[in-house]
């Protein structure tokens, strides 16, 4: 089974030092037990959420824009022509693809109130370009709430792109207390621990006995139901 995105994106040597701060460890002494209960917490974090921190971002590619192309957010048309008019919804054809879709993103992240639509922008909406690669993101609420098509899918390209998200601090969070509460407790696990089959059985009722069973109260709103990952 492949490594989650807590796993995965959480790397220990970026987060040592605040590890160790939150356990009130100075020095490297325990770094290797500190680092082998951050990578067993991370993995407890991605079984129990088995939510893949990914989301679809809606997307519009553009790629040989001419005037009179034109692209819909939400209901509202944004045209572009060889001058620009605010009022009227039409954004400037720049010198490249890159300049056209820059003024294109401005239009949509305008608060300018006023002209034939009664609002540049579009509300809860913001773009952002990247070499000509608008990517619209949702000031609240949920991505698949934003809706955009274009007169040409040839010259502006309209798709969603599953794309990684920030790993919550709340995650962060659940992780620092459960490696300071193991390793507070480190003595019960390894104290007269037997050997062979019956190991994993001890450290279980051990963890239980030194308050050290797992909850997740700090993380179950991140929680996605089997199947829905």
């Amino acid at each position: 089974m492949a490594d989650g995105p807590v796993y995965t994106n959480l790397l220990w040597a970026t987060y040592t030092s605040l590890v160790r701060s939150y356990c009130g460890v100075d020095g490297s002494d325990h770094d290797a037990t500190l680092e082998m209960l951050f990578n067993a917490s991370k993995r407890k974090a991605d079984e129990y959420l088995n939510n893949p921190f990914t989301e679809l971002v809606p997307t519009v590619v553009f790629d040989g824009v001419v005037a009179d192309d034109y692209i819909v957010v939400n209901g509202k048309t944004y045209t572009c022509k060889a001058t620009a008019d605010e009022d009227e919804l039409e954004f400037a054809l720049g010198s490249s693809d890159s300049d056209t879709a820059d003024n294109f993103a401005a239009y949509v992240n305008s608060t300018s109130l006023g002209g034939s639509y009664g609002a540049t922008g579009v509300e809860g909406v913001t773009a952002a370009n990247t070499s000509g690669s608008v990517t619209l993101s949702t000031d609240y609420g949920y991505p698949e709430d934003i809706v955009v098509t274009s007169s040409d899918e040839a010259t502006l390209l309209t798709r969603d792109v599953l794309t990684s998200t920030d790993i919550p601090e709340d995650v962060n969070q659940w992780l620092y207390q459960r490696v300071r509460r193991h390793f507070r407790n480190r003595s019960a696990l390894m104290m007269d621990s037997p050997a062979g089959i019956g190991q994993s059985m001890y450290v279980s009722m051990k963890s239980e006995e030194s308050g050290m069973e797992d909850t997740y109260d700090v993380i179950s709103h991140l929680r996605l139901s089997p199947g829905l990952g």
